[in-house]
């Protein structure tokens, strides 16, 4: 009797993991990957680029969504209010970061509300003036900020943005004092440095490169990321060029997923996601974009990445007692 028990106990275990072993693996249909901005900026260029090759290791088309508003915020919310079940993926940006950091992300948490799978990019920012500046260095140009608080202005992309946070960021770390004149965007300050408007801009090297070095009407002063960038190889660092060491900030591209993803979603993301940023190809492709470059940032590193960068940008606001719109 006891052997027959067995023999019916095993049979029906046999028959319940049976449509278990049945089922399709994932992935079954298309992936969506959702971002926050609008078709042809930044943010949907690296999402389609990291889209085919993910798409083609999955075995699944992976279609980008854009979700554009209240930067970034938009497709956030989407992303932590989608179901966990791997078929719907996030690329968070820097300026998830920042709108965590002035609190404005409320119905979620900004970082334990994802699965982070990887940090797909990250890149910093130029400091730039017009040539005929007399300060030529960054050194010289903290110096006169130095001398005469408020005197040098600057212009951003926008008060609370990446680029109004890392000039605040050089003014701490340097004790000096400057006057941010906000812009809707690189093209505008950069306009306004060109006409005498204001002193400086804190511009992404893309949208300033065109107009630095070889007869170009900017001179790049530093440059705010870890190393020197591919673009512009002859522009220091902001360690180098003002004697502050340690000096970085970056803003960055991500790949999440809703908090809650099967362990196992989550495993194949990731080594996919792996395998694609390690193809050349698609590797140079991304830092070109961007003038940056992709981090060895993944899994719960990227999560602690992401923290750090929403930590740190709180320490700011608060210390500089900056105001958002």
């Amino acid at each position: 009797m006891p052997r027959r028990r067995t023999m019916i106990a095993a049979g029906a275990a046999a028959l319940l993991a049976r449509p278990a072993l049945a089922q399709s693996p994932w992935p079954e249909r298309n992936l969506a990957l959702i971002h926050g901005f609008p078709p042809g900026g930044g943010a949907d260029t690296v999402a389609r680029l990291v889209a085919a090759p993910l798409g083609d290791l999955l075995g699944k088309p992976v279609v980008v969504e854009g979700r554009p508003g209240a930067g970034g915020n938009i497709g956030s919310l989407a992303l932590a209010r989608a179901a966990p079940d791997g078929y719907t993926l996030g690329l968070p940006t820097g300026s998830h970061a920042v709108n965590a950091a002035f609190g404005r992300i409320r119905d979620y948490d900004p970082v334990e509300g994802f699965d982070w799978i990887a940090i797909l990019l990250r890149y910093g920012f130029v400091v730039v003036v017009r040539d005929d500046n007399p300060a030529r260095d960054l050194r010289a140009l903290l110096e006169t900020a130095r001398r005469s608080p408020g005197s040098v202005t600057y212009g951003s992309g926008g008060v609370g943005s990446s680029h109004h946070l890392t000039a605040e960021l050089l003014c701490a770390a340097a004790g000096v004092q400057m006057t941010h004149i906000p812009y809707r965007g690189d093209a505008a300050g950069l306009t306004a440095v060109l006409s005498g408007e204001i002193t400086m801009m804190m511009s992404t090297t893309v949208g300033a490169v065109g107009q630095l070095g070889g007869g170009g009407r900017l001179r790049g002063l530093a440059v705010t990321a870890p190393r020197r960038t591919r673009r512009l190889p002859e522009v220091p660092t902001v360690a180098e060029a003002a004697g502050l060491p340690g000096f970085e900030s970056v803003t960055w591209a991500s790949l999440a997923a809703p908090r809650g993803t099967p362990a196992a979603v989550l495993a194949r993301l990731g080594a996919a996601t792996g395998q694609a940023l390690a193809d050349p190809a698609v590797r140079d492709r991304l830092e070109n974009t961007v003038d940056g470059e992709v981090p060895a940032i993944a899994g719960e590193a990227a999560r602690t990445f992401v923290a750090a960068d929403v930590a740190k940008w709180r320490r700011l606001i608060e210390a500089r007692g900056i105001v958002a719109d």
